[in-house]
């Protein structure tokens, strides 16, 4: 069970990684559209 506790952490902290950096992506286009529109405003 702890092996396998063990690996399942690893490919979640692995798969957190992935969405936050993915996440972090896709977020900062939308702030600077949203900048621009505030700015435009």
């Amino acid at each position: 069970l702890g092996g396998r506790e063990g690996k399942d952490g690893t490919s979640l902290e692995v798969s957190l990684r992935f969405r936050e950096r993915w996440f972090n992506g896709t977020r900062l286009p939308s702030v600077g559209l949203m900048s621009r529109a505030v700015t435009a405003f």
